[in-house]
């Protein structure tokens, strides 16, 4: 658990910097800086049958500028934008996975962080919906040295909605249907059993290309004067996961939920 707070606070602070150096060639942005808690629970890998509970510090920042914006788990950098048409660039990330003793990949390597980032293309179907489809490289961090994951594909419709509530604040709701492709390479690292690592129970397997997940998300966030609070849940169906015969792939079905709030102690506007 220290390990991915630490990590968590450091990928903010590399942020908080970001948005600094941003601030600095910008007229016209939004910074704020909060602090709070968040807790939840997600699985260890889709289609692991353990998941991670946590509850963390939670480092709020929210920066906005014309082409970038930071927002808690999210990080775009808009490059064009021709008519309904928004070319930018965005990031994700994994969190490690611990080989430990009992579970499938006992005696297997411990998987790393894994960064990913890549061209999003977005269509404006109306103010609120949007179709996008994002391409990602990824790259795998452990022990000091760099690994290449794979491509991560992902083909996404969103809809999103602000209300304001007057004196109680405003409220943001987002829901997501989303299908998501991988190559081998990318499955591999996640489902791959190679001969070393067979057993009796665990067969071995290449993984091969095709569809990840298939997932349905949605969240709302509510903003009082400095207070800050989120809530979401994603549903994962990976019954058509291109990969399901891999022994590391045993669930089907799965579900990532969590809540966060924070305290907004630092707001800095500039260009109204």
């Amino acid at each position: 658990m220290s390990g991915r707070t630490l990590y968590y606070q450091v990928a903010m602070a590399l942020l908080l910097c970001l948005s600094v150096l941003k601030v600095q060639a910008k007229d016209d942005y939004t910074l704020e800086v909060g602090a709070g808690f968040t807790a939840g629970q997600l699985p260890e890998y889709l289609g692991s049958p353990d998941d991670y509970e946590f509850v963390l510090p939670f480092p709020y920042i929210y920066y906005k500028d014309d082409s970038l914006t930071i927002a808690q788990n999210t990080l775009k950098d808009q490059l064009y934008t021709i008519g309904p048409f928004e070319l930018s660039l965005s990031a994700s990330g994994a969190i490690p996975v611990k080989s430990r003793t009992g579970s499938l990949r006992a005696d297997m390597p411990d998987l790393g962080w894994v960064g990913e980032l890549g061209p999003a293309l977005e269509y404006k179907l109306s103010p609120q919906l949007t179709l996008a489809l994002q391409v990602r490289k990824a790259i795998g961090f452990e022990s000091s040295s760099f690994s290449d994951v794979g491509w991560h594909s992902s083909t996404r419709l969103m809809w999103h909605n602000s209300l304001s509530l007057h004196k109680l604040g405003d409220l943001i709701l987002h829901t997501e249907l989303s299908i998501d492709h991988a190559d081998s390479h990318y499955h591999q690292y996640y489902y791959g059993v190679d001969s070393s690592y067979q057993t009796f129970d665990r067969a071995f397997y290449a993984a091969k290309s095709g569809i990840n997940n298939m997932a349905l998300s949605s969240g709302l966030t509510w903003r009082y004067k400095q207070l800050w609070l989120g809530l979401y849940a994603k549903y994962f169906d990976l019954s058509k996961a291109a990969n399901k015969a891999s022994p590391l792939l045993v669930e089907s079905n799965q579900l990532s939920a969590g809540i966060a709030f924070s305290w907004i102690f630092w707001t800095n506007k500039r260009g109204e």
